[in-house]
């Protein structure tokens, strides 16, 4: 595991060099969330919450990104006592999960175009659809916190959170068709990266909150129209993340391999054997109560009272 976190330590667009709290060389996020051993399981996750708020701040702070910080708090007092589906765990680790799985590709060196825009966007994503955050708000919240000097950086924050937004079309009020959708989110810089990380976490999280028929559903529509609009339209436009789309959308299809897996009843391969199928860059460090494999793996295992498996059958996720 990699101490050293400067990697793509770009400070973009959003002005965020504050005297004081930018580290060039910040901690690895993912490496101090391991060896802290608080979060190898997702009930250790949801235990240790606000440890993990406060880790998340405090990388943020040290990479200068206040603003994210201050999005990042509007977004936790949305969500305050809120549940996912579930009825346990907080509203908050699915943007906490995301806003983590991005802070470690960064970390390990993989490219976008504006790290601390995609950070905002990724914290607000669900502000819009479930709280009704127009975009213009996001944009007033940002810059009464303080001034933004680059304006392409706001256009490009403003326009992402819109597609993400799903009710909105900049400011038209106008509901989205899906297959618009997807082609209106893989053609923004920002939006196109939230969006697979979002699938990712919610394919990861299917298991014991979907039936066999909605999460088949879900899946086929990630498979059949939201990656080919990625590959076609966000590998195109911005090559410079094409490195994080690969790694991102191969993260995304072995997770809809494994969900299907324990849907058709078939059981999942070891965790060593999981951990090793993780690309190199991006989720390699996480603690496993983050890592999606891991996650859908243990999920499906407590739901047949199966122990972790000695045997491997990872071949049935090329099936």
């Amino acid at each position: 595991m990699n101490d050293d976190c400067s990697g793509n330590n770009k400070i973009g667009g959003i002005d965020g060099k504050f005297e004081g709290k930018a580290n060039p060389n910040p901690p690895c996020l993912c490496k101090t969330m391991y060896d802290s051993g608080l979060f190898k399981t997702e009930d250790l996750v949801i235990e240790n919450v606000e440890t993990w708020i406060d880790l998340i701040k405090e990388h943020l702070y040290s990479k200068g990104y206040e603003h994210a910080v201050a999005t990042l708090d509007k977004m936790l007092d949305y969500n305050e006592g809120l549940k996912r589906k579930d009825g346990k765990t907080p509203s908050i680790v699915h943007e906490l999960t995301q806003l983590t799985w991005l802070i470690s590709c960064l970390d390990d060196g993989l490219i976008v175009e504006n790290p601390e825009g995609v950070i905002i966007n990724d914290i607000a994503h669900d502000l819009g659809e479930d709280h009704g955050m127009k975009p213009y708000f996001l944009i007033k919240l940002l810059l009464a916190y303080q001034p933004v000097e680059d304006k392409d950086t706001l256009t490009e924050i403003k326009a992402a959170h819109g597609v993400l937004s799903k009710d909105y079309l900049g400011e038209e009020s106008e509901k989205i068709p899906t297959e618009t959708l997807f082609k209106l989110i893989a053609a923004s810089q920002n939006a196109s990266i939230v969006k697979i990380l979002d699938r990712i976490h919610n394919i990861s999280t299917h298991i014991g909150v979907k039936t066999a028929e909605k999460s088949a559903s879900y899946v086929k529509s990630t498979r059949e129209k939201f990656i080919p609009a990625i590959r076609e339209i966000s590998t195109e436009l911005f090559l410079n993340q094409t490195e994080i789309y690969d790694m991102l959308l191969e993260v995304l299809e072995a997770t809809c391999a494994l969900t299907e897996m324990h849907y058709k009843q078939n059981h999942m391969p070891t965790n060593d054997t999981l951990r090793s199928l993780m690309p190199e860059a991006g989720f390699k460090d996480l603690p496993d109560g983050l890592n999606p494999f891991l996650v859908i793996a243990n999920r499906s295992r407590a739901t047949r009272n199966e122990q972790t498996p000695s045997t491997d059958n990872s071949s049935d996720l090329s099936q």
